[in-house]
């Protein structure tokens, strides 16, 4: 790894706290010398997010195949389909006074609780119908296979990898983590110096290094 070490002392507001000293090692691409540096994600991450985003959803939409029978063996007569509907209703009811007084905008929200929640009071009515010709049992039984099943094609995916590495936007070139660009802390094969760090210092990558100790205390004013 390519890197330039800073010496930085911590700053704090409180004059209690007695300032400390260490190394920030602001690194820098070998091929080229770029501080410009970003994360290295790989091609198919948003692919991977999606298809383990699958197997979720339909653990999500089984559950009202476990909330409806739940509900049902409590004796309530109030059907979750009917407060479902009322909730969409009233979301709807202010969405649209919003409107008619001219002040729809902060109502984004609930327009987006009314449009997620129609395909939810369509799965209740569902498995309440569904409750209605087959025992509720058997109902609940079918949604925890559903359940299980979606939780275990969702564990077989292999899980996302957020970074591969470092990748510098200048030459493109790419460094794996693992390998000897993340190794050497000390490193610095071009010789730069804390004044080819770009402005303002922090704003390029870095990483924490070797801690020095105590600031040394400042030396008082001869000034009067």
């Amino acid at each position: 790894m390519g890197s330039v070490a800073a010496l930085t002392t911590s700053v704090d507001n409180d004059p209690e706290i007695e300032p400390v000293q260490w190394y920030r090692h602001y690194i820098y691409c070998d091929a080229c010398g770029s501080f410009d540096l970003e994360s290295w994600e790989p091609a198919d991450k948003a692919e991977l997010e999606t298809r383990r985003r699958r197997p979720a959803l339909l653990a999500l939409w089984a559950t009202p195949l476990l909330a409806v029978p739940a509900w049902e063996a409590t004796g309530i007569a109030l059907h979750l389909s009917l407060l479902a509907y009322f909730a969409i209703a009233m979301a709807f009811t202010l969405l649209l006074f919003g409107w008619l007084w001219g002040r729809a905008w902060p109502f984004a929200g609930l327009r987006r609780f009314v449009l997620r929640g129609i395909p939810w009071f369509a799965a209740f009515v569902v498995a309440e119908w569904l409750c209605g010709l087959l025992p509720c049992w058997a109902v609940a039984a079918a949604g925890a296979i559903v359940l299980a099943v979606a939780l275990a094609w969702r564990a077989a995916l292999p899980a996302p990898v957020d970074s591969l590495g470092m990748c510098c936007r200048e030459c493109g070139a790419t460094y794996g983590h693992q390998t000897a660009f993340f190794n050497d802390l000390d490193a610095n094969p071009r010789g730069l110096v804390e004044s080819d760090v770009p402005l303002p210092l922090g704003s390029s990558p870095f990483v924490e290094g070797r801690y020095v100790g105590p600031a040394p205390a400042e030396q008082p004013s001869r000034l009067p």
